[in-house]
């Protein structure tokens, strides 16, 4: 990936360029709660699907965008998506705040912009570790990664709400 200044609202980011890029880490993609928040944008996809975060190996959790052009952002865990499509699209190219907490008993929020949905499914996964702009090596990110946090704990509804209206302010995107 590349570093790139004055991009989103004027802040920095680091591009993913749909091919090869990727970024490892050491922190389990096994994580149960998790809660992750990122603030991101992608061209149309290309592919079946772009990873902008995933496991190493085949079981763990990843975010990712699904479709051809906007379409849902999905959440999937141990490989199966649980579809918890939000019902605000990810759209090509804007800016958007994207963020999905899962909670120990398997309950799962996902919100694009602050408009949110849910659902509730318990997997059980295999110890790997996060890959940022990809997925198991493969299905690479195509876009703008301007923040990303992942915290290893089940972020409050309220907690939550304050993060977004940060991530609205700092990089001018409209919550919903």
């Amino acid at each position: 990936p590349v570093y790139k200044t004055s991009i989103i609202n004027g802040r920095p980011v680091v591009r993913f360029d749909g091919a090869d890029d990727q970024l490892l880490s050491n922190l389990s993609a096994a994580l149960k709660p998790v809660s992750i928040f990122a603030v991101v944008s992608a061209p149309a996809v290309n592919a079946s699907h772009r990873a902008i975060l995933g496991p190493s190996a085949t079981s763990g959790i990843e975010l990712h965008r699904r479709n051809f052009t906007g379409g849902p952002l999905r959440f999937n865990i141990a490989g199966i998506d649980i579809i918890i499509t939000a019902t605000a699209t990810f759209q090509d190219n804007v800016p958007s705040i994207v963020d999905v907490t899962y909670s120990s008993v398997g309950a799962a929020i996902i919100a694009i912009n602050g408009a949110t949905n849910s659902a509730t499914n318990n997997f059980t996964f295999s110890a790997s570790t996060f890959q940022i702009g990809s997925s198991i090596n493969t299905s690479f990110f195509n876009g703008d990664i301007a923040a990303l946090a992942i915290y290893n704990t089940e972020v409050s509804l309220s907690d939550s709400a304050r993060l977004r209206r940060y991530f609205s302010s700092r990089y001018g995107i409209a919550l919903s």
